[in-house]
């Protein structure tokens, strides 16, 4: 009989033991969350971002709705470098970006992770660089880190992207056509004519107004005014400088920008 009782003593202490296990490793309080995708990207255009950008990324839950809003907890890892689309970059300094919240909304499975960052690079800097800023789930607020989708990588850039109009100012003609895009010539022309936006295919706030002040598509004659003026204003740069300005990207790398120059021509060619 006494062996029969410490049997089930012993159990008893065992079972008791796997109950505590599963109500410290599932507890339905606090659920998990986990990134929807692993990457993103921002870039800072140089003319109207302020200094300061506000980056959404979403979130989603592993668990069930809640009736209140829950917050949610993120931190960057401790990676110094990475390699992105074959580059290697630096890491974002802590001290330039910041949460500003991380919500989930009552009643929702997906929340909004809103993070400000602060331009790493000087006003005057001429460095065209990508940084990265990798993140990552942790415990904190309403949620653990879930086991999986725990990272996001956020890449953060100052190189200049084409615009949208771009394509639309190409033209056969030379007399027509704005040429080939890099980043070194479209920023020089932000520089000498603010423009950002061409109005060939879509008015454009602020630009070719009207009396009334409502912008305007450009006719023939004014688009032709632009790429005139435009070959005027690169002559007096170059003057300048003494030196022509290059393209830095692309097919045209290191030659030479031309107005209305579509298609490139390498240097032993000319």
């Amino acid at each position: 009989m006494k062996k029969i009782v410490l049997f089930w003593a012993v159990l008893a202490v065992g079972l008791s033991g796997c109950e505590r296990d599963e109500i410290d490793t599932f507890d339905l309080t606090r659920q998990m969350v986990l990134f929807r995708t692993t990457s993103s990207a921002m870039t800072f255009s140089g003319v109207d971002d302020g200094g300061k950008v506000v980056v959404e990324i979403p979130f989603r839950v592993a668990g069930d709705v809640a009736d209140a809003a829950r917050q949610a907890a993120f931190v960057q890892t401790g990676d110094t470098v990475a390699t992105i689309s074959n580059d290697t970059v630096r890491a974002l300094s802590a001290d330039k970006w910041r949460v500003l919240e991380a919500v989930v909304p009552a009643g929702a499975f997906v929340g909004v992770l809103r993070i400000e960052i602060t331009k790493p690079w000087a006003a005057n800097d001429t460095l065209r660089e990508d940084l990265f800023l990798r993140l990552l789930t942790t415990d904190g607020g309403a949620f653990y880190a879930g086991p999986e989708n725990r990272q996001h990588t956020l890449t953060v850039s100052n190189k200049v992207q084409e615009p949208r109009t771009w394509g639309a100012m190409l033209a056969p003609q030379n007399t027509r056509s704005i040429g080939l895009f890099s980043p070194a010539y479209y920023a020089w022309i932000i520089e000498a004519t603010g423009l950002t936006e061409f109005p060939v295919t879509e008015a454009i706030e602020g630009v070719n107004l009207d009396d009334d002040g409502v912008p305007q598509i450009w006719t023939s004659a004014q688009r032709m005014d632009f790429i005139s003026n435009l070959k005027y204003l690169l002559y007096l740069r170059n003057e300048e400088a003494g030196s022509p300005l290059l393209h830095d990207e692309g097919d045209g790398k290191g030659q030479p920008v031309v107005v209305g120059q579509n298609i490139y021509i390498p240097l032993t060619a000319q």
